[in-house]
């Protein structure tokens, strides 16, 4: 599921700034900060439901951590 919002998040994004008629519009950028475990699997549940809630916020382009899936904490 996560690889699935990855690749929608990057089609819209895309979609976003190759389109000229769109630039004048508003661009809401939504930013994660996540403290990472050494559960990586816990680290991608926290970042997965950060990106949910800004989608629901309709964010168009959502930052995430550099290393927001790696155990360093």
């Amino acid at each position: 599921m996560m690889t699935a919002i990855v690749n929608r998040l990057g089609s819209l994004a895309f979609r976003y700034f190759s389109n000229t008629s769109m630039r004048s519009e508003v661009l809401r950028l939504g930013v994660v900060q996540l403290r990472s475990t050494e559960n990586k699997n816990e680290n991608l549940d926290n970042a997965k439901y950060k990106m949910i809630e800004l989608v629901e916020k309709n964010c168009d382009v959502i930052v995430l951590p550099e290393c927001f899936n790696s155990p360093y904490g």
